[in-house]
């Protein structure tokens, strides 16, 4: 519910190369949401169990991101927004509402 503590975690993927400079933007745009946002790079397997980019993401590297923080109205649209805006693609997500004072911004 709104006001409660909310945790997302993402695998998200985006065109190679950039990787740091949206990583540094969407851990500022977290902070002025009052969200604390971590990541890291991931490698995914390929159908063939090798490790590496695969195919079906078009080459795109992939990471996972874990946003947590307070609920509040329209936090999944401005999260959605801003990934599509910086050309990341949601390849899956998760999400748990928790009641309490779980989050921290620091």
């Amino acid at each position: 519910t709104i006001g409660d503590d909310i945790a997302f975690m993402m695998v998200v993927s985006a065109p190679s190369g950039g990787a740091d400079a949206l990583r540094k933007s969407l851990v500022a745009a977290g902070r002025q949401g009052g969200l604390r946002v971590e990541t890291s790079r991931i490698d995914v397997s390929t159908p063939e169990g090798k490790i590496g980019r695969r195919p079906s993401l078009g080459g795109a590297a992939c990471a996972r991101v874990e946003l947590l923080g307070v609920d509040q109205p329209g936090l999944v649209s401005r999260v959605s927004s801003f990934l599509a805006t910086h050309g990341l693609n949601i390849q899956s997500l998760d999400s748990r509402v928790y009641s309490g004072a779980a989050h921290a911004t620091d």
